[in-house]
């Protein structure tokens, strides 16, 4: 059944695009371009609909779908309605360029993000979970069920509306989702989830005073507690609550390490990622003093840091690096070749030649390599070769990177890993 008047879509066409986007928006995120793989395979039954007999039509449609794409998949639904009636108006005749279905996507995706993690994540999903919380601290089963079922629902139920939404206004909601909106609207749902996280805390997190002062003559003892509740009920608990804030937002404390600012001693190897940023790989940690306990086993630290640009980030992190190879000059690095960990490298050459680091005892192992790619110029020992490891004065005998081209990829990581267990000790994964 068709939408609109003398539309070729129908609600079927409709359903299949939202459940197709749905299903697999996360599904081949990739650093480059995010998302743009799973919008376009979701928009190609459309465009089909659209251009049945012309190939080369619907094939330069899908490639312009093929551009960076990255928003949140429930508020997400909005674009998709917007993008299906702007391209079925454009396959109708209409005169719209190209470059208006582009510009759409890019200047909706990030305040639509930014609305739906709002609405969905910190919104939706807290006042659900607090109530689930409360069935399942009572042992009630329901908790979980009444979460990911009303989870899910929402999560449907909203991004139906949306897409139709979208579809049905077209070009035309540029004009009603405007910025100055779309900032009013944020705000207002910032507020409404402040409010609900702190209705959580005065509810779930539970600190008292237990100090009595005696009374004199004859009067009645005075309960510290009671005082406190006067003056502001759950008093003691927002205060514990503005102090984990504090000193994650601006101590850059974390609960999953004593010191965010420090490589974490238990680690033996650390990772030059994509990031840039140092990352623990959980294929080689073990103890500095042996295999950690159990409770630790599978304990990764990793923290997200934010430099003005990337020189500070380069130098941060070379320093790092530096710092660890000093407290122990044999440990072992898992590096990565990447236009990201560039900067990185560049600063331990010029640390090197200042005599600031030696990577004479330093052992290296690759993190990962193309695989079936026969020749050495463009593979990832060659980056490393030619970025970083040219640079400074490594003992190659000290080294173990991936073959490109192995008769036996298998046969290839199972020798990375036993190079890391004979390296760090017992591999735990």
């Amino acid at each position: 059944m068709s939408i609109k008047e003398n539309s070729i879509i129908t609600k079927k066409d409709l359903r299949k695009n939202w459940l197709t986007w749905l299903s697999i928006c996360c599904l081949s995120n990739n650093w480059e371009r995010m998302q743009n793989i799973d919008y376009a395979v979701s928009m190609a039954p459309i465009l089909k609909k659209l251009y049945p007999d012309d190939n080369e039509k619907f094939s330069e449609r899908l490639s312009s779908h093929m551009e960076f794409f990255n928003t949140q998949p429930t508020a997400g639904c909005l674009i998709n309605g917007m993008v299906i009636a702007m391209e079925e108006e454009k396959a109708m005749g209409k005169d719209i360029p190209d470059e208006a279905i582009t510009n759409l996507k890019s200047s909706m995706m990030g305040p639509l993000a930014g609305i739906g993690d709002s609405v969905m994540n910190s919104l939706i999903e807290v006042v659900l979970m607090s109530i689930a919380m409360t069935f399942a601290f009572q042992g009630n089963l329901f908790g979980p069920v009444f979460y990911l079922v009303t989870w899910v629902a929402a999560s449907l139920i909203i991004s139906w509306f949306l897409i139709n939404l979208g579809y049905k206004l077209g070009i035309n909601s540029l004009s009603v989702m405007s910025d100055s909106v779309m900032g009013r609207l944020v705000e207002a749902l910032t507020q409404i989830g402040l409010m609900v996280i702190g209705g959580l805390s005065a509810t779930y997190v539970a600190v008292s005073t237990p100090p009595v002062i005696a009374g004199s003559g004859g009067a009645d003892d005075t309960v510290v507690q009671a005082i406190l509740d006067n003056i502001l009920p759950n008093l003691l608990p927002l205060g514990l609550v503005g102090l984990c804030y504090w000193l994650m937002t601006k101590k850059k404390c974390s609960p999953h390490c004593a010191d965010p600012h420090s490589l974490c001693p238990r680690h033996r190897a650390v990772c030059v990622g994509h990031s840039g940023i140092n990352q623990f790989h959980p294929s080689v940690r073990s103890s500095v003093s042996g295999t950690p306990p159990d409770s630790q086993k599978r304990r990764i630290c990793m923290f997200l840091e934010i430099y003005k640009d990337t020189k500070e980030l380069g130098d941060a992190e070379a320093r790092r690096i530096a710092a660890l190879l000093k407290k122990k000059p044999d440990a072992l690095l898992c590096l990565a070749a990447g236009q990201s960990a560039i900067c990185v490298y560049e600063r331990l050459i010029e640390m090197y030649r200042a005599g600031e680091v030696d990577f004479s005892k330093t052992r290296i192992v690759g993190l990962d390599e193309w695989c079936d790619y026969p020749a050495y110029e463009g593979s990832a020992r060659w980056i490393l070769d030619t970025t970083f490891f040219n640079g400074i004065n490594l003992d190659r005998s000290r080294m173990r990177m991936f073959n490109s081209n192995p008769a036996d990829p298998e046969k290839e990581c199972r020798e990375i890993e036993k190079y890391i267990e004979t390296t760090t000790g017992k591999l735990t994964t």
